[in-house]
């Protein structure tokens, strides 16, 4: 409750300035994201496209090395994927795989598992990569839509679109914009949960916007506190 108290507070004081409040959009990642700086989420990635069904389990490994954000995406089911593993670093963004030699560089927008991209599983943090851009009432609803622009052209997703519940501070909907600002996904945060006090997302849905039927759900099923090693999160030692 303090929580929510505190992310409506914020909010608020955000908006009397314009908008223009680093506070804010951390406020708003501290809604989504657990507070710790390392922990380890197992999420159940569940896709349906064009009368399909495939599902896939995932560890996602998070920790601060320097002052600096990693993530790491362990795929740990289907059998024919187990052993795949994405590294979001501030260096790139990086795909390995048991058959390969060595980690290939990649995008935070190249798909993971159905809908989902790289950069959703990994999240999108905004007071790291957006500044806040434009806010104004959404349209048909009691929400507060702002337009978030990335600082930096390695941002996976340039534009960012979230839809803000004032009474609570938290995020409802992601819309996920291409350089040409065509919409490519909208994101729905049906669920938060709590652990310690600590609020974080745990149901959301990543719908295609360009493939009609086509969505995927992301739902955390286990939490853990217990890091990984620095090592595990440089490209140079996959596969060691």
């Amino acid at each position: 409750m303090r929580q929510m108290l505190t992310l409506g507070l914020v909010l608020a004081a955000a908006l009397a300035a314009c908008g223009q409040n680093g506070e804010f959009l951390a406020a708003l990642d501290r809604a989504r994201f657990l507070d710790s700086s390392a922990s380890q989420l197992t999420a159940i990635v569940r896709s349906e496209s064009d009368g399909r069904v495939d599902e896939a389990e995932v560890r996602l490994s998070f920790k601060e090395i320097r002052g600096e954000g990693y993530v790491r995406i362990d795929f740990l089911r289907p059998a024919d994927q187990a052993g795949q593993v994405f590294l979001v670093t501030p260096q790139g963004t990086f795909f390995w795989q048991p058959e390969l030699f060595a980690p290939i560089r990649t995008s935070g927008t190249q798909a993971a598992f159905g809908d989902a991209a790289v950069g959703q599983l990994s999240g999108i943090r905004f007071a790291d990569d957006y500044r806040l851009a434009s806010q104004q009432p959404a349209q048909g609803s009691d929400l507060l839509e702002l337009e978030l622009r990335a600082i930096s052209p390695s941002v996976p997703f340039q534009t960012v679109i979230v839809l803000v519940d004032p009474s609570s501070g938290r995020p409802r909907e992601l819309r996920l914009l291409a350089l040409t600002g065509v919409l490519l996904y909208r994101v729905f945060l049906v669920e938060y949960a709590e652990i310690n006090g600590d609020i974080y997302v745990r149901d959301q849905v990543v719908e295609n916007v360009l493939v009609a039927g086509s969505q995927t759900t992301l739902s955390i099923v286990a939490v853990s506190f217990e890091p990984l090693p620095d090592e595990a999160f440089d490209p140079a030692t996959l596969g060691d």
